[in-house]
């Protein structure tokens, strides 16, 4: 059985995550993601959510943390449930269509050596350098 939780954090933040216990007094947040809930004056209401870990520069998408950062839990509705799903499964494409984040910001690195050294960036580097650029702090959600 999943263990879906919603969990407020003791620095304000709201994440939701599968919780598992992991030691006293410790828990292990998997594929934890953060979530962004806000009312509008005109009764609107706006909800994001994102990675709570850079997922592009770990092994494995999961957190421990301290039952002392956590002010309190929720159990989601169902439909929050399948929201996160979704939202997950959405970030796992954009990630693997996307590559390695650390491999190209190397590569890129290469490119900017080899122009600093009179060298020519070739066309595809720059389109590819243009691409990473606009879509590197983009919200999932």
């Amino acid at each position: 059985m999943n263990n879906y939780k919603i969990i407020r954090m003791t620095t304000g933040e709201d994440i939701m995550a599968e919780v598992e216990a992991v030691k006293t007094k410790s828990y292990k947040l998997n594929k934890p993601m953060r979530l962004i809930f806000r009312r509008t004056p005109v009764g609107q209401t706006i909800l994001m959510m994102m990675p709570w870990v850079p997922i592009e520069l770990i092994e494995e998408n999961s957190a421990v943390i301290k039952d002392r950062e956590i002010i309190t839990t929720f159990v989601p509705k169902e439909s929050m449930v399948k929201y996160y799903q979704m939202v997950l499964r959405k970030v796992v494409v954009d990630i693997e269509e996307g590559g390695d984040l650390v491999e190209k910001l190397l590569q890129q690195e290469e490119e900017f050596e080899n122009m600093e050294r009179g060298e020519e960036i070739s066309a595809e580097s720059l389109e590819e350098f243009v691409k990473f650029s606009e879509t590197k702090d983009k919200i999932i959600h």
